[in-house]
C-alpha cells in the first residue's frame, strides 16, 4: 500500500486567477454627466470612478459651503468686535451720568423731605400762635363791639366846637 501512495500523482495547480479589469483609461471618461440611478436611497449601477466622481463634487461642494460659512463668522466676530469697542464705552459714559442724574435726585429728594419737616413745623407753630391768640382777640372783638360809637361820634362833635371855639378866641 505505501507504493500506491508513493506512485500517486499529485494533485494540479489551481488555475491561476483572472487579470482583473484595468481601469478605463482617464482620456475615454465621458465628460457627460452620469446617469444616476438611485434606488432606495442608493446609488446603483456606478463604476468606483463614478462614485468617486461625485464623491469630490460633494466634497468641493461642501468645503466651498464650510469657507462662506467661516468667513460670514470671522466679518460676524469682527463687527461684533468694533460694535463692542465702539458702543461700550458709550454705554459705560451713559451709565455714569445716570449715576450722576440718580445723585442730584436723591440729593434734591432730601432736601424736598427737609423743606417739607420745616413747613410742617411752621404750619404747627401758626396753628399754636392762632390757637393762642384766638382768645385775646375775641375780647379785643368784644371790646371794640361795645364801643359806643354814637356817643363816641358825639364827644368827637363836641370836642370840635370846643377846639373851633379856642382857636376863634386865639386868633382874634
Amino acid at each position: 500500500m505505501e507504493n500506491n501512495n508513493m506512485n500517486a500523482v499529485a494533485p494540479a495547480p489551481a488555475p491561476a486567477p483572472a487579470p482583473a479589469p484595468s481601469p478605463a483609461p482617464a482620456a475615454s471618461v465621458s465628460t457627460a454627466e452620469p446617469q444616476t440611478k438611485v434606488r432606495n436611497k442608493k446609488y446603483a449601477d456606478f463604476s468606483e470612478h463614478d462614485l468617486m466622481a461625485e464623491l469630490i463634487k460633494h466634497e468641493k461642494k461642501t468645503a466651498r459651503r464650510t469657507y462662506i460659512t467661516a468667513i460670514s463668522m470671522v466679518t460676524v466676530a469682527v463687527i461684533f468686535a468694533i460694535s463692542a469697542a465702539i458702543v461700550v464705552p458709550k454705554a459705560l459714559s451713559l451709565m455714569d451720568s445716570m449715576q450722576q442724574a440718580m445723585d442730584s435726585t436723591v440729593s434734591l429728594v432730601e432736601k424736598a423731605e427737609d423743606t417739607l419737616d420745616n413747613l410742617d413745623t411752621a404750619i404747627d407753630n401758626m396753628d399754636k400762635m392762632v390757637s393762642d391768640n384766638n382768645d385775646t382777640l375775641e375780647s379785643a372783638i368784644e371790646k371794640i363791639s361795645g364801643i359806643d360809637v354814637d356817643g363816641l361820634n358825639d364827644s368827637i362833635e363836641d370836642l370840635r366846637k370846643v377846639v373851633t371855639s379856642i382857636s376863634k378866641l386865639f386868633s382874634h
